[in-house]
């Protein structure tokens, strides 16, 4: 990814709970985004993504 602020932005992450979601999640986040995450299983890794978020 670039190195753009993203401080104004909201992304919307559809299957952000694990792997590649989770990674463009944590990505997003550094670079100052606000996050609507959305997961659909029980077992996601949802609750790991939000603490390191």
């Amino acid at each position: 990814m670039s190195e753009k602020n993203l401080n104004s932005k909201v992304v919307l992450i559809a299957g952000g709970g694990k792997n590649l979601g989770g990674l463009l999640s944590r990505n997003f986040a550094a670079k100052g985004a606000k996050l609507a995450i959305h997961y659909n299983s029980e077992g996601s890794k949802r609750p790991l993504v939000m603490c390191r978020l």
